[in-house]
Order: structure tokens, then C-alpha cells, then sequence
């Protein structure tokens, strides 16, 4: 039985003592020491765990980047997808935020190169579940997402305001697939838990995607009020080396 095969858990369980005296250590910790490792490499030190730990921060391109990216490689190995075998198996895709300001540059054209870096191509790209690309503009982050199965395009805003993102997200679809092109590709509204301050479009941005990852309703699946919480369980998944043990996505 895959992990996938049992359900997602709650998406903002509670969090030991323990692992809340571990997070809460990170803000004191020395500048230059390497605090925990991103599924890709990445260092995070003291001043990445800080946009996070701090409760009035923004989040840094790195906290965003390595969770999605984390949350990415769960979700293809959970269904069975090892990082060693061909991208065509692959259920989902996260492209990182500095992905979509080139596609804004390009008005979704030429994206083949930047695609084919994470290992992606127009014939196996319509067998993808979902593709995630995070957003930040102005400092505040949003979530885009494609279901290329269903044809489907949703931009997801804490603030839950409207914009352009999807139309050029479509755009993009018919300068990518070209002859595999098929019409219609619908835009889709789903609604995020109200952003309440001016903080958290970051935890927001990381929290929606699970819920999409996962196949889950944002707004029945988790509350503003929760994201206090949500920060710690995201500082304390990269400590843990991933969202494995007491941060899995999984029902036990």
C-alpha cells in the first residue's frame, strides 16, 4: 500500500514541546552556521529560519522555494515516483519562483528551455496531475497552479483577489503544446482562508499548495488563525529533513 493510498492528514496538526523549543533555537543560532538543507541543496541558515520562526516575517524565496519543492518530491513518491526514474511518471511539478517573472517577460513563450531544466517536455507535460509556481510580486506571494489532465488553471490569492496570471498561464499552454493544444482550458476559482494581516501570504502560498497537492478544499481544510502553528511545522519540517515522521503528509 503507497502512502498516497491512505489519505492525507490533517494539513496543520499540532506540534510537540520539543519540536517547538527545536524550531525556536534556530533564531539564536550563529549567522553563519548551515541550520538545515532544502530537498535540492539549498542551505538555510539563521536568516532564512528567521522569515519563517518570526511570526510577523515575510517569507524568503528560500522557505518558499524548498517546501514546495519538498512538497513535490512526497507527492511523486508517494505515487510510487523516484527521483532516479523518467520525468514522464511524474504526478507533480513545482517550477520556482523565479520561474513565472520570465514567462511574464516572454508572455509565456520560449518556456520550452526553462522546462526542459526540470526535466519536462510538451509530450509528457499534459500527464502531469498538477504544476505549482509560486508568485511574488510587490512582496506578496500567490500560488499558481495548472492541472493539466483537466485543462484547469487556478490563481490562488490569500487576499483572494483577482488577476491576469491565468490568462497568460494559458498563454503559455499554447505556445508550449502547440499542436497539442486543445481547447477549452477553464479557469478555476478556488478560495483561499482570508489573509488577516500582512504577513502571511508566504505560509498562505505554501499551505494552499498542499492542499491542492493533496486534493483538498483550503477553506474546510485549515483556518487563518492556524498559521502561527503553520510556521513552526514548516521551519520544523526542513530540521527534520523533510515531511517525513512527525511532519508526513500521510495518515499513519
Amino acid at each position: 500500500m503507497t502512502r498516497a493510498s491512505r489519505g492525507p492528514r490533517e494539513i496543520i496538526p499540532n506540534l510537540s514541546e520539543e519540536w517547538i523549543q527545536k524550531v525556536s533555537d534556530t533564531i539564536g543560532a550563529p549567522e553563519g552556521t548551515v541550520l538545515a538543507t532544502t530537498c535540492q541543496g539549498i542551505p538555510l541558515r539563521r536568516r532564512d529560519f528567521i522569515t519563517v520562526v518570526a511570526a510577523k516575517s515575510w517569507l524568503n524565496d528560500e522557505i518558499v522555494n524548498g517546501a514546495l519543492a519538498e512538497l513535490d518530491k512526497q507527492i511523486n513518491l508517494a505515487n510510487g515516483v523516484f527521483l532516479s526514474e523518467t520525468y514522464k511518471k511524474r504526478k507533480s511539478l513545482v517550477l520556482n519562483s523565479f520561474f513565472w517573472p520570465k514567462m511574464m517577460e516572454t508572455r509565456g513563450r520560449d518556456s520550452q528551455r526553462w522546462l526542459r531544466r526540470a526535466g519536462v517536455f510538451p509530450s509528457s507535460f499534459l500527464d502531469l496531475e498538477i504544476v505549482l509556481i509560486p508568485i511574488c510580486e510587490s512582496y506578496h506571494w500567490t500560488l499558481l497552479a495548472l492541472k493539466p489532465r483537466q485543462r484547469t488553471v487556478v490563481h490562488m490569492d490569500s487576499f483572494n483577489r483577482s488577476s491576469t496570471h491565468p490568462q497568460l498561464a494559458i498563454e503559455w499552454m499554447r505556445d508550449l503544446l502547440g499542436k497539442d493544444y486543445t481547447e477549452p482550458w477553464t479557469v478555476e476559482h478556488i478560495m483561499s482562508p482570508p489573509q488577516t494581516n500582512s504577513y502571511d501570504c508566504g505560509v498562505h502560498t505554501i499551505t494552499n499548495a498542499m492542499c491542492l497537492a493533496l486534493g483538498l478544499d483550503p477553506m474546510t481544510h485549515y483556518s487563518s488563525t492556524q498559521l502561527s502553528l503553520q510556521r513552526l511545522r514548516i521551519a520544523g519540517m526542513f530540521l527534520n529533513g523533510g515531511f517525513e515522521g512527525d511532519f508526513t503528509l500521510w495518515r499513519e
